[in-house]
């Protein structure tokens, strides 16, 4: 009789165990297709339809987690922090530049300059100033040798600026005036970005110079979550 109620006692558990995995099965197919529905009038909407079209594949071939990369990825747009702190610089440039216009220059400039200017002033609070030279230089190696020239030329200040910067036999030189200048009393920043850097070999060479040699410099957007310091890779 024991052995009876045993396994009886053991068959219901079995019946209950398959009746919480159907259920479980039929919830999620049910989940699934409302939220391809949901899919298909929410992500084409403003966006371009290459880009909607892979969300679409990714969330029907993906069920579940391409929901959970769109979340983490989808949203093209800032985070709100980053927009209030963009407001915050816009509002501080204003402050100093208001007086000015959107193009500061004694000539009288074409009306399609004109109107990138005031775009440009718009967004990013900056006006367009007059008395700079620019030159256009399409060899890599000789653009570094003129950088490393007004390097050394330098009196106040250098704000150097990369997308991608790293040290090897080419930068060696540039990277050298930056440490010379430094010790000339210079005000010397770098700005790079982090994942743009990140890639090449002698991206740790690099920041070990810079530490070394007390340079000022920041890793743009970096991706540093043990140090607190993490933005989405893919708005950069």
């Amino acid at each position: 009789m024991a052995i009876l109620m045993c396994g009886c006692y053991t068959y219901i558990q079995l019946m209950e165990a398959n009746f919480n995995s159907i259920l479980a099965l039929v919830f999620f197919i049910v989940f699934d297709i409302i939220g391809r529905i949901f899919a298909l009038g929410y992500i084409p909407n403003n966006r371009k339809p290459g880009e909607a079209t892979a969300w679409l594949m990714a969330i029907f071939f993906l069920p579940f987690f391409g929901w959970i990369i769109f979340l983490f990825f989808g949203n093209s747009k800032l985070s709100q922090k980053r927009r209030n702190k963009q407001l915050a610089i816009n509002e501080l440039v204003y402050s100093k530049t208001h007086n000015q216009s959107a193009i500061e220059t004694e000539n009288n400039p074409p009306d399609w300059l004109l109107s990138l200017a005031t775009l440009n002033s718009k967004l990013g609070a900056l006006p367009m100033l007059g008395g700079n030279h620019i030159d256009s230089t399409i060899n890599y190696k000789d653009s570094i040798k003129q950088m490393t020239k007004a390097i050394n030329n330098a009196k106040t200040y250098v704000h150097l600026e990369f997308y991608i910067m790293s040290k090897d036999s080419t930068t060696q030189e540039l990277l050298q005036s930056l440490a010379d200048a430094k010790k000339r009393g210079v005000t010397v920043r770098v700005l790079f970005d982090h994942v743009g850097s990140l890639q090449y070999p002698g991206y740790k060479k690099m920041i070990n110079f810079f530490k070394n040699n007390e340079i000022n410099f920041h890793r743009m957007l970096p991706i540093l979550p043990l140090q607190g310091k993490f933005q989405r890779p893919d708005l950069r």
